[in-house]
């Protein structure tokens, strides 16, 4: 894929953000417009190896009783001393192998009791403060590469795998930190170039919007969020609805959007 110039990245993005939306340049874009849309959940995984007693915060203040990690430097234990390791990854991630299966996110919330699909996904759809060190839990702010790829199937039979599409990363997931810095950051190219640009590794995982340049669907990821949202005609729904690879969900949103948001 090659880096859009910023006038035609802005131009690009700017087409694409006349429509109504929710986000901003740091997290990602949430456009609407289409005629449905779905969730697919990222990844979770699950091991009869580890103790489902034990939580990742308890396994991180033995591991530094140990000195196996390092101790709250001085300065922060007034302010770290009851900080929990939650267990949640960050960016990008896939299937870690070695003993671990997936976890279905309704297979879990049937066993807690709960239900995850009435909000945004997030770090607040299950009422876990610190996982149990058995289960790694859903990666932030990118969809995992296995559920990527099959998505890249999808689209490629929608539209062509050599089809042209955009992709935009925010602030957040590509590092570009600086306030001042107005240009967006917009690759162009084909479907087909879309997962090895996650494999290169640089820009935090998957893109943070996806979409074709005829608009006939649109990819949103949002950096705060647990879950990728995928918009377009009813029938690229019903076939990721469908399809047992991915975990593909309606929500039943109630409460506020931002609720599950951290910025």
């Amino acid at each position: 894929m090659q880096v859009v110039e910023p006038v035609n990245a802005e131009a690009a993005l700017g087409s694409l953000l006349s429509a109504p939306h929710e986000g901003n340049v740091w997290t990602g874009f949430d456009v609407r417009g289409w005629a449905a849309s779905i969730w697919i959940l990222h990844a979770m995984y699950e091991t009869d190896e580890l103790p489902s007693s034990m939580t990742y915060d308890e396994e991180r203040r033995i591991e530094r009783d140990a000195g196996v990690v390092d101790e709250i430097p001085p300065v922060l234990e007034g302010v770290l001393e009851d900080a929990v390791a939650t267990g949640g990854g960050l960016g990008p991630s896939s299937a870690p192998g070695g003993g671990w299966r997936r976890l279905r996110w309704l297979d879990l919330a049937e066993r807690l009791g709960s239900n995850p699909l009435g909000r945004l996904p997030s770090y607040k759809s299950f009422p876990f403060t610190s996982w149990p060190v058995n289960i790694r839990p859903p990666s932030e702010g990118s969809l995992d590469r296995e559920q990527l790829e099959r998505l890249c199937e999808h689209l490629g039979a929608a539209s062509g795998a050599d089809s042209p599409c955009y992709v935009f990363f925010a602030r957040l997931p590509s590092g570009r930190l600086n306030v001042h810095d107005e240009e967006p950051l917009v690759y162009q190219g084909s479907i087909a170039e879309i997962l090895p640009l996650y494999d290169e590794g640089e820009l935090g995982g998957g893109p943070t919007n996806i979409w074709s340049s005829d608009r006939a669907w649109f990819v949103y990821t949002d950096w705060d969020l647990w879950g990728t949202k995928v918009s377009g005609s009813p029938e690229l729904i019903r076939q990721l609805r469908e399809d047992s690879e991915l975990e593909a969900v309606e929500l039943a949103l109630r409460a506020p959007r931002s609720e599950d948001r951290r910025s």
